[in-house]
């Protein structure tokens, strides 16, 4: 780890001065400011789509158990679940980096479930990449709803049980699939 420290400033530098040289301005004291500066500035912008906290006060009223599964390094998606003010509402947070194990593998969202005391035929998972999150909670047992907010069109490799492109249409969405007693 150690090394990685040392190393990734150099290489975030580089990587920057690499990308201003191609759009023409080599500029070697602007890549490096702009290397520090960057993940400052990305991390001081992380914040919640506006549907996001209504959708999970509505959530967390109507007396759901709320989990998150998420793949990333560690330390960037608590970064970015902390700013955004969402940590709170989850009873499970599984990031894969953290636990070995990356979306779509249905092991990651078992431990999800067993965090939530929860069986699979009883959640819903809700994602926003089918490749991942549709097929992931599929092969775990889970019903899944694709968050597509960009209003992609129906993906080959996973049908979801439903489809919202905001999470103002969560709640609704979720009854039709009521989940098994």
């Amino acid at each position: 780890m150690r090394q990685l420290r040392e190393w990734a400033p150099t290489y975030r530098s580089e990587v920057w001065n690499q990308a201003l040289c191609e759009i023409g301005v080599c500029d070697p004291l602007l890549a490096d400011q702009l290397s520090v500066i960057y993940p400052r500035e990305r991390r001081s912008r992380y914040v919640a789509f506006p549907d996001a906290k209504p959708c999970l006060d509505h959530l967390v009223a109507a007396g759901i158990k709320l989990g998150l599964v998420t793949n990333g390094p560690y330390d960037l998606q608590c970064a970015k679940l902390d700013a955004s003010e969402l940590r709170g509402y989850f009873g499970a947070v599984l990031v894969s980096r953290q636990v070995g194990i990356l979306k779509p593998d249905p092991r990651i969202f078992a431990l999800a479930l067993d965090q939530l005391s929860t069986r699979p035929q009883d959640a819903i998972f809700v994602g926003d990449t089918p490749k991942t999150d549709i097929v992931g909670a599929h092969a775990a047992g889970m019903k899944a709803i694709w968050l597509n907010r960009y209003k992609l069109p129906s993906p080959d490799i996973a049908r979801p049980d439903a489809t919202v492109t905001g999470l103002d249409e969560l709640p609704a969405a979720l009854a039709p699939l009521s989940v098994s007693a």
